[in-house]
Formats: C-alpha cells, structure tokens, sequence
C-alpha cells in the first residue's frame, strides 16, 4: 500500500506536534469524565482528513471521529490520536498516535504506532509500522522476536484490572504503561512480558492497531472467557466499549491468563 508513504510523515510530524505540546498541556473533560486535550481533537482532525484524502475508499472511526459507518468498506482505519490521554496529560511518555487498519472482512492487517517519547532500548522513541499483510518493521528494521519464554511469567495491564479481578495470587509480575496500544505491544516489545489484559471498557480505537502488530507475530487476542475476539457491529457501526476484557499474547501465556480469571 504505497499510498501509506503519504502519510507516514504526517503523522511523524504529529507526534512531534504532540511532544512539543506537551510541555504546557491544557485539558478538559469529556461527559464521561475520561481527559481530553486540544491535542487529540488537532491530531484527530489532521490524520483524519488526511487519511480520506489518501484513501477515498476507507473510511476513519476514532474517539472523536462521529460520522456514519458502513460495514462495507474496504479499509477501515481505526485511529487513537493520542492513546494514554492521562499519562500524556501528566507528562509521562508512555502514550502513542495510533492507527489500526482492518480490511473488507474485517480483519486487522496493518498498523502504524508512533510514541515518540517511549524508547525500548533506545532514545529515538518508538516507531512501528506494518503494512497490510505484511510483516511489522520497529524503527526502520524487521520486528524480531524478543521474549526469552513464551510461557506466563509477566503481563501488562492498567490499574483498572482490581475493579473487575482480584490480583492473582501466583508469583507473576504486573506492569502497566498508561496506554492499552502500549500495554498490548509489550509482549512484542520486551523480553519477559508475554501477555496483556484489556479494560472492559476499551473501545475498537483501543486495540485495533496493537491487534494487527500481535497478530502478525504469531500472537493471539481473545476474550478472557476464551471466545473469539472480532470486529463486529457494536464495536464499529454503534461504536461500543468491548464489555468484556480481553487477553493478548502467546498461545501459552494466554491459556494462563484464562485460568487467572475466569
């Protein structure tokens, strides 16, 4: 997908729009009381139109993006603008612009994640990039696999997990970064993090990107009572949270996790 060139320096750009402006941030407060900022609605807006530009056959559905859907499209990109609003808002760099690209089946077969303040192993930020059905590259070179174990030993969520599960009680390590894309990516990203949790009230434009990247690395997203996980109508036509929490990671730190919860 060629047409991907045009937008990779946009939302670079972007992300360096958004490092800038994190500096002397300003926020407010949606009617559910999640945190917005001027930033998103700017990156939203800018990806957005520049994405129905490149791609007149797509369409774009985001957090703040309130235009009509049809489940016949032939892509649709599923975009974050700024994905860990409160961590960006209290200047913590674990955040990321996030774009997750579903085909006409949807299903998710491309990615593009910038976080440019959040190095694995490097000061040069993090810059993921997959093209439709091909494999992801991580700041310009092939995505290799880093864990050392594919078996449960550490997974990544946020804090809201005690509000639905009590902490296991096996001798497992939990991390957390302020962003589900992130918390999501960490099994692909680290060496000993093999799964992740997501918040039940996530939504498409939570997961869509991260999704595409594990799915691609051989890795699997499921809901935590193991049913499969699929963009379906509610996700994406009324836009709903995913209502149940879902499990990403290795086959076998996945058959862990469920025993965890279920």
């Amino acid at each position: 997908m060629e047409r991907l060139d045009q937008l990779i320096p946009l939302i670079l750009e972007m992300g360096q729009y958004a490092v800038e402006n994190q500096k002397e941030i300003a926020i407010d407060y949606k009617g559910d009381g999640s945190i917005i900022t001027e930033t998103d609605l700017t990156i939203n807006k800018t990806l957005s139109n520049k994405i129905k530009e490149l791609f007149p056959e797509a369409q774009v559905i985001s957090e703040e993006e309130k235009e009509t859907y049809s489940m016949d499209t032939q892509w649709t990109f599923v975009l974050d603008p700024i994905d860990g609003t409160d961590a960006y808002s209290q200047g913590l760099p674990s955040w990321c612009i996030a774009i997750g690209i579903l085909d006409r089946d949807k299903e998710p077969v491309g990615a593009i994640i910038n976080a440019p303040r959040f190095g694995v192993g490097t000061h040069d930020g993090l810059f993921i990039r997959q093209n439709p059905y091909q494999k992801a590259s991580v700041n310009g070179k092939p995505m290799t696999n880093r864990l050392l174990t594919r078996e449960l030993r550490s997974f990544a969520t946020s804090s809201k997990i005690l509000e639905y599960f009590p902490l296991p009680k096996q001798e497992l390590t939990l991390r957390g970064f302020g962003s589900n894309i992130l918390n999501m990516l960490a099994p692909v990203l680290f060496t000993n993090i093999q799964g992740s949790f997501t918040d039940p009230k996530c939504s498409v434009w939570d997961v869509g990107a991260s999704h595409a990247i594990l799915r691609s690395e051989g890795m699997n997203v499921i809901y935590y009572d193991g049913t499969p996980f699929k963009y379906d109508e509610n996700l994406l036509l009324h836009r709903k949270s995913l209502g149940k929490a879902l499990l990403a990671g290795t086959a076998e730190a996945l058959v862990d996790l469920q025993k965890l919860f279920v």
